[in-house]
């Protein structure tokens, strides 16, 4: 090997040092903020420096880009140029395509794997070389920075790096898998991120099941309706259930009714009124504001399609809230190892992720299963009444004059469609 070849080989393997720990700095200072640099130790001379990071978090990351590929284009040239020197042929181009493989693979990914593991301790570590090619390369950033500007402007780009809500889902999922979250916790980050797309039709009760006292109601059919529902508020309506005044509070009917002789409409608190289409995280600020517990749902022509309550929306993002007086209900119970019974007021949504369909209930006119078939159907079906969706076949089981009350579900696996 020639002195050239000697030079060649020290300053690419130099570069090759420089673009790998800059690939491990980047990665390592992906994962932190300037909000969670706040958190540490500022009194650290270390924690200053990344502080001093964080604050300019776009021209450090654009910095270590540069220096990343630039160092490592640098070292593959050098380390080419002593391959070609040395061999020829197609063993020149074998050598060749090991050494870039190779050079990916130990410059480029394995540093940034280490980074990824140890993030916190990697960035502090980093710092000062951070700080030193930032300032090395600072007229390379500048012209790069004002570039990377210029093309935003020109053709209208978005600033920042985004990412999509199912990107975000299936990052929770991977992290599910790996043991960095609970299912609970991955369950619980998912509701929240479902949030805001839930409207007020997906959680209402509706008019139908709605559970109402009339406004000259007497103490003892109050009191009754208060034993037989269970339920802790009750809305009072003046001539129909259209036309809903307030609703009236347990606490409220025995001591101002009972003990004070008050009249309802005296114990009355007041209500809100929304629309089907609004969404639960504005009908929960509402709430709020209101300093209430329900809210009733309007449709289109005025008339009362439902109430919603503060636990149905809260329930939407921890879960089902029972308490020792709730008759807890199972929509789906199993009766063989393919077979389901379904209750028909379980979600729609929730019927396609229970047997792992992918559907969007968006896609249909209805909310709940019971609409659901009554849409597929073209009308009330009957006992008896049967229909295959998909890998599933649907049966009737029971129905009243007005709903489907459950359906059994008989799942067809894979295997046996092959079979067929």
């Amino acid at each position: 090997m020639s002195d050239i070849d000697g030079w060649l080989l020290g300053s690419g393997l130099i570069c090759y040092c420089i673009a790998a720990i800059s690939s491990g700095a980047e990665a390592a200072l992906m994962f932190l903020n300037q909000k969670k640099v706040q958190e540490l130790d500022l009194d650290n001379p270390r924690i200053k420096r990344l502080n001093r990071l964080a604050q300019d978090y776009e021209k450090t990351m654009l910095a270590l880009l540069i220096a990343k590929n630039l160092f490592f284009i640098v070292g593959m040239l050098s380390l080419s140029s002593i391959v070609l020197g040395e061999f020829s042929g197609i063993l020149s181009g074998v050598v060749l395509a090991c050494l870039v493989l190779g050079s990916i693979l130990f410059v480029l990914v394995t540093p940034r794997l280490f980074a990824n593991s140890h993030f916190e301790r990697a960035a502090i570590g980093l710092s000062r070389f951070v700080l030193l090619i930032k300032g090395v390369l600072t007229p390379l950033t500048w012209l790069f920075y004002h570039y990377r500007r210029f093309l935003i402007w020109l053709f209208h780009l978005k600033k920042g790096v985004s990412i999509t809500e199912r990107e975000l889902l299936d990052f929770l999922d991977e992290a599910n898998k790996e043991g960095t979250i609970e299912e609970h916790e991955r369950d619980l980050i998912q509701s929240a991120i479902e949030f805001e797309d839930l409207q007020v039709e997906d959680v209402l009760t509706p008019r139908v099941d709605l559970v109402a006292i009339k406004d000259n109601a007497s103490a003892a059919e109050i009191e009754m309706k208060f034993v037989d529902s269970g339920f802790s508020r009750l809305p009072v309506y003046a001539q129909d259930i259209d036309h809903i005044i307030g609703f009236i509070h347990i606490k409220d009917f025995y001591r101002k009714m009972m003990h004070q002789s008050m009249s309802l409409k005296e114990c009355l608190k007041p209500v809100i009124y929304i629309a089907q289409q609004m969404s639960i995280a504005s009908v929960l600020t509402q709430l709020q504001i209101g300093k209430t517990h329900i809210a009733i749902v309007i449709d289109e022509y005025g008339g009362t399609m439902g109430i919603v309550t503060l636990e149905d929306i809260i329930e939407e993002l921890v879960g089902e809230i029972w308490d020792e007086y709730d008759q807890v209900i199972e929509y789906v119970v199993p009766l063989s190892e393919s077979s389901y019974l379904v209750n028909c007021e379980l979600g729609l949504q929730k019927f396609f992720d229970e047997f792992e369909l992918d559907e969007d209930s968006d896609a249909y006119d209805a909310t709940l299963v019971n609409g659901w078939l009554i849409q597929e159907m073209g009308r009330l079906p009957k006992p008896g009444d049967t229909f295959v969706f998909k890998n599933l076949t649907i049966v009737v089981m029971h129905v009243n004059h007005k709903k489907v009350l459950d359906i059994r579900v008989d799942v067809e696996s894979e295997k046996g469609k092959d079979n067929e």
